[in-house]
């Protein structure tokens, strides 16, 4: 993938093709200010992360980095170093997990548990720089420490 707003257009689109709202903590975002690389987009990727090393033991080489004026203190620099393709199906599987988590009587993509999720790994995180997120929360890590996200 080129670069972030590509990614970024790939991923509003993908959520706008599901016809759902997407809500964390009972706020409403829209498909953009979801994928926006300074909105919801770094807890996606971080997922998406996590979904394709349980499914594979490989990770999608996440980088993101501090940023006080993004949604979640985060902003994704660039898009992974995974294939665009790989990237889209794993964020579409983060988003499908996340839908089945509405009551059927108000469906949405309820993004809550992927935000505390991952902002509880990375407040728990040391330093390890711009280049490397913090590992998937679960056991199903790549047992490779060099292997960051």
């Amino acid at each position: 993938m080129a670069d972030i707003l590509s990614l970024s257009g790939h991923v509003a689109r993908l959520i706008g093709a599901t016809g759902l709202p997407v809500v964390v903590d009972g706020d409403a975002f829209s498909a953009a200010e979801t994928a926006d690389p300074g909105g919801l987009l770094p807890v996606l990727l971080l997922d998406a992360d996590r979904v394709w090393r349980e499914a594979t033991g490989n990770p999608l080489w996440v980088a993101v980095e501090p940023d006080d004026g993004a949604v979640l203190g985060l902003r994704v620099p660039r898009p992974p170093r995974a294939p665009a393709c790989v990237v889209l199906i794993s964020v579409a599987q983060v988003l499908a997990e996340a839908a089945r988590l509405a009551p059927a009587s108000a469906p949405a993509i309820r993004l809550d548990a992927v935000v505390e999720r991952w902002l509880a790994a990375i407040g728990a995180a040391p330093e390890r720089g711009a280049d490397a997120a913090p590992e998937a929360p679960r056991a199903a890590r790549d047992a490779d420490a060099a292997n960051d996200i």
